[in-house]
C-alpha cells in the first residue's frame, strides 16, 4: 500500500505503526541506529495466462458459438454487475468500468485520488509513504520521522532512596545550625 499518509484511529505522531497493526511509543526507541541491512522493499508481479478450450477467446476476430450460459464471475464480494436484469443482456466493458470506479481491487495497481477509509485491519506486503525511503518510519498519526532522529535518545535511570520525615527534619535542623 502506497500513500501520502497513514493514520491509525486514535493515535498521534508520538507512536509508530508496527507491522502487525499495533503501535509503539517513539520513546521506546533508544540510542543505537537501526541496522537496515535486514530490510528490503517488496515488489510482486503476478501474471497468469489461461489457455483452455473452455474459456472464451479474448483476442482475434474468431466467431464463437456458446451453448449454455456465459457467466461472469465477479472478483468482488458482491453481486455480478455485468449482467443486465434483462435476460441474456450483458453490459459492455466500459459500462462495467464505470460501475467499479469506487471499488478498490486486490489484483491490480490502483491510485486512490481521494481519501479511502478502511474499517478493518489492512494486511499488506509493505507500506510505503510517497517520497520516503527506508531511512524513515511511518508514525501512527500520519506523519513520518527519520530513523536517525531516534539515535539521540538516551534512557536515564533515576534512583531515589526513601527518607523518613523525622530524619529529613533532623538533617535540615542540623544543617541550619
Amino acid at each position: 500500500v502506497t500513500g501520502s499518509s497513514f493514520v491509525k484511529s486514535g493515535a498521534d505522531d508520538t507512536v509508530v505503526l508496527l507491522g502487525a497493526g499495533g503501535t509503539k511509543p517513539i520513546s521506546e526507541f533508544a540510542g543505537t541506529p537501526t541496522d537496515l541491512s535486514n530490510y528490503y522493499t517488496k515488489t510482486q508481479t503476478f501474471s497468469q495466462t489461461e489457455a483452455n478450450n473452455k474459456f472464451v477467446r479474448l483476442e482475434g476476430s474468431i466467431q464463437q458459438t456458446i451453448t449454455g450460459i456465459l457467466k461472469y464471475v465477479s472478483p468482488f464480494d458482491y453481486s455480478d454487475e455485468t449482467q443486465d436484469p434483462v435476460a441474456n443482456t450483458y453490459l459492455t466493458m466500459s459500462e462495467v468500468d464505470a460501475k467499479l470506479t469506487n471499488v478498490v481491487t486486490t489484483n491490480t495497481t490502483q491510485s486512490i485520488t481521494g481519501a479511502k477509509s478502511f474499517y478493518e485491519n489492512i494486511n499488506a506486503a509493505g507500506f510505503a509513504k510517497t517520497g520516503k525511503d527506508d531511512t524513515s518510519v511511518i508514525l501512527a498519526g500520519g506523519g513520518d520521522k527519520l530513523l536517525s532522529a531516534f539515535g539521540g535518545l538516551e534512557l536515564v535511570n533515576i534512583n531515589f532512596q526513601s527518607l523518613r520525615l523525622d530524619e529529613f527534619i533532623e538533617q535540615v535542623f542540623v544543617l541550619n545550625l
